[in-house]
């Protein structure tokens, strides 16, 4: 049989899930712990990065972390009411 649903495949009805409330807030509870050496491996990477690749993720994620991800706007909805943005870049 190939394909669909096997008998017998999975977890069987009424079984608690291992992933309880109680292990991911222990597991949030140890990210946070990390917190402060996170941030500043973003920060090493953002000012001292290989790549300017690398350090605009860094420079993003760091930026996404304090005033929080940007808000997609749709085209015609909220686009309309924002200022252009013009990016210079010296002539090489």
């Amino acid at each position: 049989m190939r394909g669909g649903k096997r008998e017998g495949a999975g977890r069987p009805s009424g079984a608690k899930n291992i992933a309880t409330a109680e292990l991911k807030r222990s597991l949030s509870e140890l990210a946070r712990e990390y917190t402060d050496d996170a941030l500043s491996a973003l920060f090493e990477v953002a000012r001292h990065g290989r790549s300017e690749r690398a350090r605009v993720a860094a420079a993003i994620a760091i930026l996404d972390r304090d005033y929080g991800k940007p808000y997609a706007f749709i085209e015609g909805q909220h686009a309309k009411d924002l200022p252009p943005i013009v990016i210079e870049r010296p002539v090489s």
